[in-house]
């Protein structure tokens, strides 16, 4: 199997989901989604609103309650329609979408470390290998990505802080992008690691 297929139905996928979001809320009638503030993840909390809507919409609305609590005042609207889900779940799988296409752009041959590192420019990469190892390098730039959203997400938890739609998006943005950037990496590395077991194996 081509490294670059299971990667590419990743891909696919992803977009496929992802533009979902912003479709979804223009095949049912203007102004008819908006949703409280007190819907909770990984629970269906409006299925006798989806019930109402066409098939299509009807079954990403559903997805998206199941994933996320859908805070209307955290939410984007289109059509008037509030989104399946909220601004921080946007950016997150549209950078997840991104993600996984950069890594069409990256070096797998030798693991997720080279993958990671590979996205720097070749010489800003070698000044800065020559003062720590790849795996460090790929540790700091996947914490770089991640951390702003968890510690937005922490803050906004623990404190009186309360972000902003926009904030929420970018720091989405950044986790999703990275997450399957490291994921998809692993799976075309994984997928290279077979081959060159089978190409031993048939060897002998």
């Amino acid at each position: 199997m081509n490294k670059n297929i299971p990667v590419m139905v990743l891909f696919v996928l992803s977009v496929i989901w992802s533009s979902s979001l912003f479709l979804a809320p223009l095949f049912v009638e203007k102004e008819t989604v908006r949703l409280s503030d007190n819907g909770k993840a990984n629970s269906v909390d409006y299925s006798e609103t989806w019930n109402t809507m066409p098939l299509y919409p009807r079954i990403i609305y559903y997805i998206g309650d199941f994933n996320c609590h859908q805070i209307s005042s955290r939410s984007y609207f289109i059509n008037g329609n509030q989104m399946p889900v909220c601004s921080r779940d946007v950016g997150i799988f549209i950078g997840m979408s991104l993600g996984f296409l950069t890594v069409f752009f990256t070096d797998t041959s030798s693991g997720v470390c080279k993958a990671i590192t590979s996205i720097f420019p070749k010489r800003v990469r070698d000044r800065i290998l020559k003062r720590i190892k790849p795996r460090i390098l790929a540790a700091i730039t996947t914490s770089v990505f991640l951390l702003p959203m968890i510690i937005d997400g922490f803050l906004q938890l623990t404190t009186s802080y309360e972000s902003t739609n926009p904030v929420r998006t970018v720091t989405g943005f950044f986790f999703g992008w990275i997450v399957a950037l490291f994921f998809g990496s692993f799976v075309a590395a994984s997928i290279q690691e077979i081959h060159k077991f089978q190409a031993n194996v048939y060897k002998y």
